[in-house]
C-alpha cells in the first residue's frame, strides 16, 4: 500500500513546478496572483471593516511594486539564460 506521504511527494517537489508546460506556467501564475490579491483583501477586510477598499488597493500597490522590483529583473535575467543556452546548441 502506498503512503500518503509517497502520493503528494512530487507535487510537493520544486522539480514538479519547472517541468510544467509554459501555459501551465501562465495559468499557475495567474492563480498565485488571485490568491495572494484575495489574501490581501481578506485580511483587510478583517482589520479595516468594510471599508477596506482603499487600503486593499494601497497595500496592493505596494506589494506589486516590491515583487516587480525584485523578479523583473530576475525573470529577465532568467530569459536571457535561456535563450542563449537554446542558441549555443
Amino acid at each position: 500500500m502506498v503512503r500518503f506521504w509517497q502520493i503528494i511527494r512530487h507535487y510537493l517537489s520544486a522539480a514538479w513546478f519547472a517541468e510544467v508546460p509554459w501555459p501551465l506556467r501562465v495559468v499557475r501564475g495567474v492563480f498565485i496572483l488571485f490568491l495572494i490579491f484575495g489574501s490581501i483583501a481578506a485580511i483587510a477586510w478583517l482589520g479595516f471593516g468594510r471599508d477596506a477598499e482603499q487600503q486593499v488597493e494601497d497595500f496592493g500597490e505596494g506589494v506589486t511594486a516590491v515583487a516587480l522590483i525584485f523578479f523583473v529583473p530576475i525573470l529577465l535575467v532568467g530569459l536571457i539564460a535561456g535563450f542563449s543556452s537554446v542558441a549555443s546548441q
